[in-house]
């Protein structure tokens, strides 16, 4: 669950891409889509997008699937496989009252309020192709606001142009912002003239704090990109794993020595493909809220094969089959098992199973976020509100993790006569009581923004635990997780915890769970 509102115009998912990361094991076999099309083709069934042959499939009875968690990863998992394969009888549980996960969205009259993740990002396309499948609408972000901000000494001052994350990519402008001081500016010069890390290669690690240091300076890293990581990862850069989180960073580095050489190669390579087409916005969203995607994917699921208030509580093996209890008294049994629950709720399930894999799993830390959701009459908003949103740097010592001007991103969100922002708290801040947290965000937008008014409306949306943490040495507790999975092949985890934060992440992390279980079927 990204959090960072303000890093739109910034963050580029192309920089933080990690190569897919599947639990296949070696019973499980993936096809090409042009040999699945084929067989469909000959068969005359419709095209599923998918990479699975369904002829290789022994379905001699019906084999059934539970699903664990209701979150998009869940549901796009279970929505895979029957899209696969209708034939399977799939059962999706989930303890809440609703499903989506951290998809939430809350209609107030005329305000659109998004509680969790309010974009899709087109570099990762997985999740916008599925909307689009599914007729969930897509809308672009305002390109009249399409800015950034950043909190400095008390002001509000925008992110230099054209600087992608940790280094720019046009010099300028970073010689004329206000944002870095003199010293500053010359360090992260230095850059161009720096020489790689001696003995580095891909397969090596370093925090992400360490690496920011070394390349553009102590100043860089807290004025401007310790914040825009927190946003990303609600983490500290000095704990992330560069490795798990951007190691494009890491390849620039290897491959073009200097950030700013390899930032500015990237930039042309994408005006060379904007030259070649129409451009769009980087950033999309549903246009009737986010959470029209998972509802659209539970609607996909036959009735009854979604169960809402049903955790589970004990997972056991008999007789080869998934035996699965629910805190009502009911037991689910299945043939093919896919855990899409937060890490650590994984450890407590498969422990008694697999206690090596559990303890791989409980082993994941994560971080709380709670989104603070503020209407207020524009008559009572001096500011211009000059962009998508702000983050603030720790230095700051603000109780803000980041701000969204939600009227200003996108379209629909509100009517012509309010504004809608969107306030994002994390740490230990995010279990503050409802009235202290109204008050320590009132704080700083009445510092910041000027805006001194009660709100008209407010909704505290909190999310525990909701924001895995990739650190130092994530990239080898995944490669313990698949050697573990090795031993269980009917198995499979998706969600967030793994290889990626990010929605389209979540769904193809759903998506190869159902082809890892798929795969598994063709060896009765």
């Amino acid at each position: 669950m990204p959090v960072a509102p303000g890093t739109s115009s910034i963050w580029d998912t192309a920089f933080s891409q990690r190569r897919p990361w599947t639990t296949s094991s070696a019973s499980s076999t993936t096809y090409t889509r042009q040999r699945q099309q084929a067989v469909r083709d000959r068969e005359g069934a419709p095209s599923t997008g998918y990479s699975c042959d369904l002829s290789e499939l022994a379905m001699s009875a019906p084999k059934r699937v539970a699903v664990v968690g209701a979150g998009v990863s869940g549901l796009a998992s279970a929505q895979a496989l029957l899209k696969m394969d209708p034939r399977i009888e799939v059962s999706v549980l989930e303890a809440s009252n609703r499903p989506g996960g951290v998809l939430e969205t809350h209609r107030e009259g005329a305000f659109l309020l998004e509680q969790g993740p309010d974009s899709l990002v087109r570099t990762k396309p997985a999740a916008i192709d599925l909307c689009r499948e599914l007729g969930v609408p897509l809308i672009e972000t305002r390109n009249e606001h399409a800015r950034s901000l950043v909190v400095r000494d008390g002001g509000l001052v925008p992110v230099p142009p054209g600087f992608q994350l940790v280094a720019p990519t046009s010099l300028w402008p970073m010689v004329t912002t206000p944002l870095f001081s003199w010293p500053a500016k010359l360090r992260m010069a230095l850059d161009l003239v720096l020489p790689r890390r001696s003995g580095a290669s891909l397969v090596d690690d370093e925090n992400l704090a360490s690496f920011v240091r070394r390349r553009l300076g102590q100043e860089a890293l807290d004025r401007l990109i310790q914040p825009l990581i927190a946003g990303i990862y609600a983490g500290d850069p000095a704990d992330l794993s560069l490795r798990s989180t951007m190691p494009r960073l890491l390849d620039m580095e290897l491959h073009h020595r200097s950030l700013i050489l390899g930032m500015r190669d990237a930039a042309r390579q994408r005006k060379t493909q904007d030259a070649a087409g129409a451009r769009y916005s980087l950033f999309v969203t549903a246009q009737h809220g986010m959470a029209t995607l998972t509802d659209a994917l539970a609607a996909t699921l036959p009735p009854g094969a979604l169960r809402l208030g049903a955790t589970v509580v004990q997972v056991e093996r008999a007789e080869g089959s998934w035996v699965l209890h629910v805190d009502d008294g009911s037991v689910v049994t299945a043939d093919r098992l896919v855990l899409s629950v937060p890490a650590k709720a994984a450890a407590t399930l498969i422990t008694p199973i697999d206690d090596k894999l559990g303890s791989l799993l409980a082993g994941i830390e994560s971080s709380s976020v709670t989104t603070v959701n503020l209407v207020w009459p524009r008559a009572q908003v001096s500011h211009p509100l000059d962009g998508f949103g702000f983050v603030c740097p720790r230095t700051e010592g603000r109780y803000l993790l980041a701000c969204t001007f939600t009227s200003r991103k996108y379209e629909g969100r509100d009517e012509s006569e309010h504004f809608v922002l969107r306030a994002f708290v994390a740490g230990e801040s995010a279990h503050d009581d409802d009235a202290t947290m109204l008050r320590g965000v009132r704080n700083d937008l009445s510092d910041l923004l000027g805006i001194d008014a009660q709100p008209q409306y407010h909704l505290i949306s909190r999310y525990p635990q909701a924001m895995p943490r990739y650190d130092m040495g994530h990239q080898s507790r995944m490669d313990g997780v698949r050697q573990r999975l090795e031993q269980h092949p009917h198995l499979a985890l998706c969600g967030n915890a793994y290889q990626g934060v990010g929605i389209s992440d979540c769904v193809e992390s759903g998506q190869l769970a159902a082809q890892r279980i798929l795969g598994s079927f063709t060896d009765l």
